[in-house]
């Protein structure tokens, strides 16, 4: 295997979990695993543009950065949606 297969899977599996996670109520762990995960899938995308530059690939490189963009802007997503969480069990 190698390291975007790796990546791949580990952005896979994290999600997965995080959605289990969240299910059975620890919404903020959830999240947690959830910015690690696409914190991975940024790194993964981030990686497949460059390897796109110069090897066959289904996506051009300007599409991988792309997907990179949605990856960390989703990031941020689950760190508000943390953040608000921590605010609504502070009070």
């Amino acid at each position: 295997m190698n390291t975007l297969t790796v990546l791949a899977l580990a952005a896979g599996g994290l999600m997965s979990i995080a959605l289990v996670v969240a299910r059975r109520g620890r919404e903020q762990t959830a999240m947690w695993m959830f910015m690690l995960a696409f914190f991975t899938a940024t790194i993964w995308s981030l990686l497949n543009a460059i390897w796109a530059r110069n090897n066959p690939s289904p996506l051009s490189p300007e599409l991988w950065l792309t997907m990179a963009s949605m990856a960390a802007a989703a990031i941020v997503y689950y760190y508000y949606l943390w953040v608000d969480d921590m605010g609504a069990v502070a009070n």
